[in-house]
């Protein structure tokens, strides 16, 4: 799929990730995080979200085998020939999830978003409802998903299931669906 990003002229292109592709994944999901999560109300530092390890080889590795996962695909946004952010969609028995989008600072706001979830849904069908967990301060990408169609399902998140930082420190997070059409 190839578009314009809104208001200028930058070719983008939605397409499938390759293998190759996973060192960049990680290093954008490392500069998302540390953009979108340090949050001094909460306690999360650049030093915690470093010390998840993305962008190291263990890490990438990660990314390597998730791209060639069954039953998943990343999706990948490149604009003028490089990949700017991807979202990560998985199948799974009795629901569907997107488990990630990260688009660099300087492409949010542009559409990339919405081109990748665009390709996410109809992969992954309407058949199961579509779940989501998002940082309980991040407005913007809550907004973006009402935008989509999810909702907040209003679910307590196992802490168990939630990221724990290097400090100690739970990232809070809140469910949202899109719900399965019938």
């Amino acid at each position: 799929m190839k578009a314009l990003v809104q208001g200028n002229a930058d070719l983008v292109e939605i397409q499938e990730a390759l293998v190759s592709d996973a060192k960049t994944l990680s290093g954008i999901q490392r500069d998302v995080w540390i953009t979108t999560y340090i949050n001094k109300e909460y306690g999360i530092t650049k030093e915690d979200i470093l010390g998840k390890g993305m962008g190291s080889p263990i890490h990438i590795a990660k990314w390597e085998e998730t791209i060639v996962k069954p039953q998943s695909k990343t999706f990948i946004a490149k604009v003028n020939g490089i990949i700017v952010g991807f979202c990560f969609a998985k199948k799974e028995d009795n629901l569907s999830r997107i488990g990630s989008i990260y688009i660099l600072k300087e492409f949010q706001g542009k559409g990339l978003g919405t081109k990748l979830i665009e390709n996410a849904i109809p992969y992954l069908g309407r058949e199961k409802p579509i779940m989501l967990e998002v940082a309980t301060f991040n407005q913007r990408a809550i907004h973006f998903y009402k935008k989509c169609g999810f909702e907040e399902t209003g679910n307590e998140i196992a802490e168990e299931q939630m990221v724990r930082l290097q400090s100690g420190i739970v990232l809070p997070e809140i469910e949202m669906v899109l719900s399965a059409v019938s």
